[in-house]
């Protein structure tokens, strides 16, 4: 999990920036008006308009002192409030740029003010990456002396919108091919400083590289792989996935799942490479949906419940939870509540990621070690949280990529975890209780930006999809993990081919299935395909289409079987039919034959008819013998009548005739 501190290093560039005059703190008042004029390659002219207040009759100033975190600073210009230039000296050491001014009058006397312009070229404010222009402006901090400051950012429309912001919610305007945006007083006077990223969104580029191996020498395994899948938020293509998965599916929670199926002592090395956009939700929590969401009530069963870490109905969670958010009425407020809690509470353990025996604590554990936390027991926290407090929510594990540059080097194949929760009124929101911890509070609630590239998504379990990676360093690592931002173009190309597979000849008169194959010859993983037939010829009967896949994976095919009948039994023909397979059109000929003119068995077998043929002959068949077998019955009972017959008169004496009579 890659996390920053700006608490720990900038917070030096912070106190070093602020302006130091040579006088009682008390006695003045500082305005500051900072514009940052930012080219399309990152090029920044700064400005400052300082205006200085005496607010003594007693004390005076002759110069003022301004530390700047930057050595990189070129056309320094110092000059009054009428353009006319100020003597100054500039010096760096160890990374900082101090630049004092010396008036050309003192200060003087209740009232007075001294107003003067300090300007350079910089390239260390506004920095690339990937597709993003990110920009880190120091803070100031809480001990000097400042009547007002505001920061206006200038940024060509050209790079993009605004993908992330802390403090959150700047002015925005637009004009003459430039955004401006603009930050007041209480949102500059912050030690924290300004994060904004510009860019509608981030490319990534990932290999994923695992090693499955089935110790047991008498069973076969199967290994699941979850692998970056399409969310709302991001789109992912796939140039390889080696070797070809015995199985492939999307579980409850939308992940893609890949399935191995090893031998005994079998060992499978997996390669997985790929890109993904993913796209900023910037200013949702500024814009509610027109239309409220509502989840079903098994779908809220679900995402409320006790799961493994998250013990959801511990008398203990739910007492702190409704403590927690005591006044919130709404969703967004108590999720709010429940975030701040988590962020101040938790603190982060450096050395924990590198202990590969380390175990994941959970929620109840976490609260009784709150210092030994990382981002799963931050994630795990809040969702337990805002569960026992009824709001649906998940956690989310992948890779986090944060917009600054004061980035603390953490070992790689480590992964970050964050969570969601779900609002009616905006849907689901992601928060990110982890980095607002280790940043000293900037602003990542519903304000992450594209630095968030998913994994999986944890909502039906606690647990399942099973990660191969972990949130900790490995002892003997055998997989590993490569993401990185890229400036590389993102190129999705969902492509298929349709076809039919069998026979064109088909039995009028009877039901006749027409095999559609759907080949994905694309980079993407095709859900939601939808296959529909339409003919001019009334007469033919189109059954009902059975998708037996929700998704189709690169280099898989999927069958589709589509019921046909011609309603007559004696009609013969042609009848083009166009196969709708999505948004495209495959177009085949059928030709219908009635059974007469059916001349060799194939064209009966591939027809459909054979089960009726069969069954006709089988009851002929079955009349047939049970004919012949009543008739030996019968020849058979004849002749036994007849032999019994011929002994019995046989040996019977006959009494003599009387002739007489009487």
């Amino acid at each position: 999990m890659k996390y920053f501190k700006l608490l720990l290093v900038p917070i030096l560039f912070i106190t070093l920036l602020t302006g130091k005059i040579y006088a009682s703190s008390s006695s003045y008042s500082v305005n500051y008006n900072i514009l940052y004029n930012i080219s399309r390659d990152g090029e920044t002219n700064v400005t400052y308009n300082i205006s200085l207040t005496n607010l003594t009759s007693t004390d005076y100033a002759s110069s003022y002192s301004l530390s700047i975190p930057n050595t990189d600073i070129s056309n320094l210009s110092v000059t009054d409030s009428y353009g006319n230039p100020l003597n100054y000296t500039d010096n760096v050491s160890k990374g900082i740029t101090t630049i004092v001014t010396n008036f050309s009058s003192v200060v003087y006397g209740y009232g007075t003010s001294q107003n003067w312009v300090i300007s350079y070229k910089t390239s260390q404010i506004a920095l690339v990456h990937g597709k993003l222009t990110n920009i880190v402006i120091p803070g100031f901090v809480n001990n000097a002396i400042y009547g007002s400051i505001t920061t206006t950012i200038n940024i060509p429309d050209s790079l993009g919108n605004v993908n992330f912001s802390s403090p959150v919610n700047p002015q925005i305007t637009k004009e003459n091919g430039y955004y401006s945006v603009f930050y007041n007083s209480s949102q500059s006077y912050t030690p924290l400083g300004i994060l904004l990223s510009i860019g509608d969104y981030q490319n990534y580029a990932f290999k994923f590289n695992y090693k499955l191996e089935n110790t047991d020498i008498f069973n076969t395994q199967i290994f699941k792989i979850v692998i970056p899948a399409d969310f709302s938020t991001q789109e992912v293509t796939f140039s390889k996935i080696q070797p070809t998965p015995t199985k492939t599916y999307i579980d409850g929670d939308g992940n893609y799942i890949l399935e191995y199926l090893l031998s005994p002592r079998q060992t499978v090395n997996v390669s997985i490479n790929g890109e993904a956009q993913v796209y900023s939700t910037y200013g949702q929590l500024n814009n509610p949906l027109p239309q409220t969401l509502s989840l079903s009530q098994s779908e809220v069963n679900v995402l409320t419940s006790t799961q493994p870490y998250w013990q959801v109905s511990s008398s203990s969670i739910k007492a702190l939870a409704q403590k927690i958010i005591k006044g919130d009425t709404t969703v967004l407020q108590k999720a709010q509540s429940i975030n701040n809690y988590v962020s101040s509470t938790l603190k982060y353990n450096d050395k924990a990621i590198l202990d590969s025996t380390r175990q994941r604590l959970g929620a109840l554990k976490a609260l009784s070690e709150p210092d030994n936390a990382i981002c799963q027991e931050y994630a795990d926290l809040f969702v337990t949280l805002a569960r026992a407090d009824g709001i649906p929510s998940r956690m989310l594990a992948g890779y986090g990529d944060p917009p600054t540059v004061n980035v603390n080097p953490l070992p790689s194949n480590i992964l970050h975890a964050w969570a969601q929760f779900f609002d009616p009124s905006y849907g689901w929101v992601s928060v990110d209780p982890t980095w607002q911890s280790t940043s000293g509070g900037l602003d990542f609630f519903g304000n992450v930006g594209s630095t968030h590239f998913v994994i999986a998504r944890y909502g039906e379990s606690s647990i399942n999809p099973p990660l191969i990676l972990s949130f900790v360093k490995e002892k003997n690592p055998q997989n590993n993990i490569n993401i990185e931002a890229t400036s590389n173009a993102f190129n999705p190309n969902p492509n298929f081919i349709p076809s039919v597979t069998n026979a064109p000849d088909l039995i009028s008169g009877i039901t006749n299935e027409l095999k559609v194959k759907i080949d994905n010859t694309g980079n993407q993983v095709l859900t939601g395909v939808s296959v529909s037939l339409n003919a001019q010829n009334k007469n033919l009967q189109i059954g009902k289409i059975d998708l037996s896949h929700e998704a189709i994976f690169p280099g898989e095919s999927e069958y589709v079987y589509i019921p046909i009948k011609m309603g007559s039994f004696f009609a013969n023909g042609s009848e083009t039919v166009q196969i709708k397979v999505s948004f495209e059109n495959y177009q085949k000929q059928i030709i219908t034959k009635n059974v007469m003119t059916l001349l060799t068995f194939k064209q009966i077998f591939l027809s459909g008819i054979v089960p009726w043929v069969l069954v006709l002959i089988l009851i002929i068949i079955s009349i047939i013998i049970s004919d012949i077998i009543l008739k030996l019955k019968v020849g058979e009972n004849k002749r036994r009548w007849t032999e019994n017959n011929y002994y019995r008169i046989k040996n019977k004496k006959v009494p003599p005739t009387n002739s007489t009579q009487e």
